[in-house]
């Protein structure tokens, strides 16, 4: 994978699409989610579950970033104790021995099969590690996704969004890719090559819909997060996560 540069900084992005063979091990959204019409629509929020914003710098491993930070703030939002759940345990099993990217579908069911061990065990950027020992993944068994969902269109998405699951999603990063001083983004068209995450959603002036993003570039935008369009979305790359484990 090669870098970008976007608003004059290098970024990584990593984000491969998920092969048709990897989707089908997944519940398909619409057995799962009732879709909530847009006049229910309702504004929600997941960033002040967010008590740091992770970044991949220097690596290509947003699949696994966007994960790990999914999954910490489903903890965050049942009142679970904070852990920062490595990126690295994740990126390391799907990677194929190199930093050469990966999809959000085998991301997920690493989680969901595995889980994710914490960085005072494996740091976010010490995947090999995962690759090599696997004494990471006994405490890995207590933070594991409950439930991934493969959305077949943006109303799936927004509906689960709306029923209070956290989501990733593929986008185009690339020139356009830049919020405004308020975090509003354009979208910036088709093909995906980074995932971000959704926890929650937003209303402009205008009465625009949009999602609230969460990136794993510490330095962009609101402190790490903005707002992209829903109706900019790309539903072939909409995933949805929730986890229900209380300890």
């Amino acid at each position: 994978m090669e870098s970008i540069i976007i608003d004059g900084v290098e970024r990584y992005c990593g984000l491969l699409e998920t092969p048709s063979d990897v989707k089908k091990l997944f519940a398909p959204a619409s057995e799962k989610i009732k879709l909530i019409p847009e006049s229910d629509w309702k504004e929600i929020s997941g960033i002040h579950f967010i008590a740091k914003i992770l970044d991949q710098d220097g690596q290509n491993s947003c699949t696994a970033f966007s994960a790990v930070q999914s999954l910490m703030i489903c903890r965050a939002r049942q009142g679970l104790p904070y852990v920062e759940l490595s990126a690295g345990s994740v990126y390391g099993p799907i990677n194929g021995g190199r930093d050469a990217g990966s999809n959000i579908g085998e991301a997920l069911r690493q989680l969901q099969n595995v889980g994710a061990c914490t960085t005072a065990t494996l740091g976010h950027f010490d995947w090999r590690g995962a690759r090599s020992s696997s004494a990471w993944k006994e405490e890995a068994k207590s933070y594991r996704v409950d439930e991934a969902v493969l959305c077949g269109s943006i109303e799936e998405y927004v509906s689960g969004l709306q029923l209070g699951w956290c989501g990733n999603f593929g986008v185009a990063a690339n020139s356009r890719f830049s919020p405004d001083s308020e975090g509003w983004m354009k979208g910036s068209g088709s093909g995906v090559n980074h995932s971000v995450l959704a926890c929650g959603m937003k209303k402009n002036s205008k009465g625009q819909w949009f999602v609230e993003l969460v990136n794993s570039w510490g330095n962009w935008g609101l402190g790490g997060y903005a707002y992209y369009p829903v109706d900019g979305l790309a539903d072939y790359e909409c995933w949805l996560i929730r986890n229900t484990i209380v300890e």
